[in-house]
């Protein structure tokens, strides 16, 4: 019966500009009826659970101070906790490090090649976290063995909770002095240049 309706409407009725129009229109409205009721109220968003920053916070602050200890008593394996087997490493002044295996390597040379006793102190400047991960911004310093600030930077961590433990899986850092060689480059070309 509807289908002759339609059909009579739309090709039999001799008014055809008019009744192709009037369907149009019935139909256009059924279907934004149907559409409307079908979506209903939106259900709520689940309940986050809201993180614990100062919890999180100490828990950043312990690893880095493990990383300050392996750095002073050049401990590779005891670094080497503090990032996932997939971490990025990008430190000042060179390509980026990935992987443990080229940050072992890394860090290893430089052990190697230091014998100046200096020590570093890591400050967390700031910690946002959502879900199973974590950014922390802070800052650090070098000192030598006497005390002495040689050297200050600042540093940027990303966290991922893998094995109820956060690990790091990217850092970048960097000084915020120029390079000693840059430096002694800039006072000999200004030497050159009076």
């Amino acid at each position: 019966m509807l289908f002759s309706r339609i059909r009579y409407l739309a090709f039999d009725n001799p008014v055809k500009p008019n009744a192709y129009r009037i369907m149009k229109t019935t139909v256009f409205a059924v279907l934004a009826a149907v559409l409307i009721s079908a979506c209903g109220q939106p259900e709520p968003c689940p309940e986050l659970p809201v993180a614990n920053l100062d919890s999180i916070r100490a828990e950043i602050e312990a690893l880095e101070n493990v990383y300050a200890e392996a750095l002073a008593n050049k401990d590779v394996e005891l670094l080497m906790t503090y990032y996932a087997d997939d971490a990025h490493c990008m430190a000042d002044g060179q390509p980026a490090l990935v992987g443990r295996d080229a940050i072992r390597a890394y860090v290893s040379g430089n052990f190697e090649a230091d014998t100046s006793g200096t020590t570093i102190d890591f400050a967390v400047t700031g910690i946002w976290a959502g879900g199973a991960y974590v950014t922390e911004t802070g800052t650090w310093s070098v000192k030598s063995a006497e005390g002495e600030e040689l050297e200050t930077g600042k540093y940027l961590s990303l966290f991922e909770k893998r094995d109820g433990k956060y690990v790091a899986i990217r850092e970048i850092w960097n000084s915020d002095s120029e390079g000693k060689e840059e430096a002694e480059n800039d006072e000999g070309g200004a030497e050159a240049d009076a």
